[in-house]
């Protein structure tokens, strides 16, 4: 996470579709709120900004990130967002709708989150 409560640029952030991001939900088996932690997660947050943002405390924060932790069967945020990445890189993809072309950085960071997921499925 970035040591400022300023969420990520949105080069940097995962630029999932919502259909995207409920494919990952029902595979994962996680429930509407703890989806709403791991996108807000994702989105560079820490548990301060999102318990704000969500109107809930940091305490309740915590307590839904140990849960998706212990449901995805991973030990912290990077395993988190690993098995995230992965869950939407094995996904079948369907082309969107009005897709804007690639940039060079969207294009590596495609490629990078394809190797994290072999990676993992090596492993």
């Amino acid at each position: 996470m970035h040591a400022s409560d300023e969420p990520l640029s949105p080069e940097a952030q995962c630029p999932l579709a919502q259909e995207e991001w409920q494919h990952v939900r029902r595979t994962l088996c996680l429930t509407d709120r703890e989806l709403e932690i791991v996108q807000n997660v994702f989105e560079g947050r820490q548990e301060s900004n999102i318990a704000t943002g969500l109107g809930i405390s940091v305490h309740t924060v915590h307590t839904h990130l140990g849960r998706i932790y212990r449901k995805l069967g991973v030990r912290g945020l990077p395993g988190m967002l690993l098995k995230v990445f992965a869950t939407h890189l094995a996904s079948p993809q369907e082309p969107r709708a009005a897709a804007a072309p690639k940039s060079h950085a969207g294009i590596r960071r495609e490629i990078e989150h394809r190797q994290v997921a072999r990676i993992i499925s090596a492993g």
